[in-house]
């Protein structure tokens, strides 16, 4: 019988269970470089000695080390929010703004619109801002935008 077909499905089998929150084959993984660098300490140091506690310790020493550096994943449920636009009270208009650079800071622009209570276009704008941060270019978005709506809205 060749070992590696059985190795290898034993390895990457996704149906194994998970020990402490990790995927077996990671775990293994783990276990066996500890195990084979405590081999190589007890060979090449003359010093070393194998002792199963110590062996026992350095397998524990292991998985705790893996969780810590690949946490459980947690089957978090995700509720959408439905996000619309909201139509202004009548006699009203609503003001949408939005701006941003493209690096922070980076080349940024601004843009907005009107729109009244029945959701028609009534005016807009877009403005280069040149090099600004992120924050500025929603700022200004919004200076222009009310500068907008005064003159015109």
């Amino acid at each position: 019988m060749d070992p590696v077909p059985w190795f290898e499905n034993f390895l990457w089998n996704h149906d194994l269970p998970m020990i402490m929150g990790c995927e077996w084959s990671k775990v293994f993984a783990a276990v066996l470089w500890r195990l084979w660098k405590r081999r190589c300490e007890v060979v090449f140091d003359s010093h070393a000695m194998i002792d199963g506690e110590k062996v026992l310790n350095v397998i524990a020493s292991s998985i705790r080390e893996l969780v810590d550096a690949y946490p459980p994943k947690r089957n978090k449920m995700t509720t959408g929010k439905l996000l619309a636009w909201l139509k202004p009270e009548e006699g009203f208009v609503k003001l949408n703004t939005d701006g941003a650079a493209k690096v922070n800071p980076g080349v940024a622009g601004a843009g907005g619109l009107i729109r009244d209570e029945e959701g028609r276009w009534r005016t807009g704008f877009m403005a280069h801002l040149g090099v600004c941060t992120n924050t500025v270019a929603e700022l200004q978005a919004i200076r222009y935008g009310l500068e907008l709506a005064f003159n015109k809205g």
